[in-house]
């Protein structure tokens, strides 16, 4: 039976479209870069892999495969370039890598420290836009990771902590910084968890944007999620950012917020949605994480401005969405 020429224009519009939706999914990388030494410049070093994507405008790869079955730790001397194109920096390449489960901590294998600089660690300039940050361990800067750009992702790593998630190397301002819109920190798997504490501000700030995702973290705990690295003034602030989901009902979304000196949450903005998180408590959510300095929050779980913070959202008709 012939087709009319106007269901075959139907389908073709049809097809088209559901091109033009799966096309954005498939992600060609310009060039990988690989790191293959702990040295501070010149060929194989980070900088040098870093200063490579700078010099083309396609979204690259960076990624780790310096020798040995060891955890590699990259002592700064001088601040590494801003990023200004979109890259996927992965340490998930190392040799030892493993990701994080339900159960276990994650085995991180690069570790970048500032201690010698003072600067930030990772900083994502505008026009890096779609960046994504996974499998590595940022200490002893002023921020870990500053975000500039939007549609970024910052998931699996340690900030603040050691390559092991288990001792205190914190930054010396907050563990991220966002800006931007629309960036994601964490995930719904144990493999996106990023473990944000022993910062000397905030394990997170949200200071600009809007419509941000936080989700799968554990903020002002160790990675197993039961024992404090504090914070110094709290785990997450949300301020001049609006349309924040902090969890949400998603499997996998719970953040553990618990251990920070201050509040372990700190909204100073509009339209923020705090739902399904553990905050106060260890992973099982069965028991506060032990007091002590840094135990439990020492200040308000939640805290919410009385001169912003308007149509705050804590919590819903479900249990998935108590907090």
């Amino acid at each position: 039976m012939p087709v009319s020429r106007s269901k075959a224009l139907q389908f073709l519009s049809a097809l088209l479209l559901i091109t033009l939706f799966i096309q954005p999914q498939s992600l060609v990388y310009a060039a990988t870069f690989t790191v293959t030494n702990t040295s501070n410049t010149g060929d194989g070093s980070l900088r040098f892999a870093i200063l490579n994507a700078n010099a083309t405008s396609g979204h690259d790869i960076i990624e780790f495969r310096i020798p040995g079955n060891a955890v590699h730790t990259i002592s700064l001397t001088t601040a590494l370039p801003d990023i200004v194109y979109p890259v996927t920096i992965t340490g998930e390449t190392e040799e030892g890598w493993t990701a994080a489960t339900a159960a276990l901590p994650a085995n991180l294998r690069v570790v970048l420290n500032g201690s010698a600089i003072g600067g930030n660690g990772l900083k994502f300039a505008a026009g890096s836009d779609g960046s994504t940050v996974r499998g590595l361990v940022l200490r002893q800067f002023e921020d870990g990771i500053r975000i500039e750009s939007s549609n970024n992702v910052i998931a699996g790593n340690h900030i603040g902590v050691s390559a092991d998630g288990l001792t205190d190397g914190g930054n010396t301002s907050d563990g991220i910084r966002v800006y931007g819109a629309n960036n994601l920190i964490g995930g719904l798997l144990p493999a996106d968890r990023n473990v944000l504490s022993g910062n000397g501000d905030y394990g997170l700030v949200l200071i600009d944007g809007s419509a941000h995702t936080v989700q799968g973290n554990f903020i002002g705990t160790d990675s197993t999620g039961t024992a404090a690295i504090q914070n110094d003034d709290g785990g997450l602030l949300v301020t001049f950012s609006t349309e924040v989901l902090i969890c949400g009902t998603a499997s996998g979304s719970r953040n553990v917020i618990s251990g920070n000196y201050g509040h372990g949450i700190y909204v100073n903005a509009d339209r923020t949605t705090i739902q399904g998180n553990y905050i106060g408590l260890t992973v099982t959510g069965m028991s506060a994480v032990p007091p002590g300095a840094g135990g439990r929050n020492n200040d308000n779980g939640i805290y919410v401005s009385s001169t912003a913070g308007f149509d705050t959202l804590i919590g819903g008709e479900t249990p998935a969405r108590a907090t």
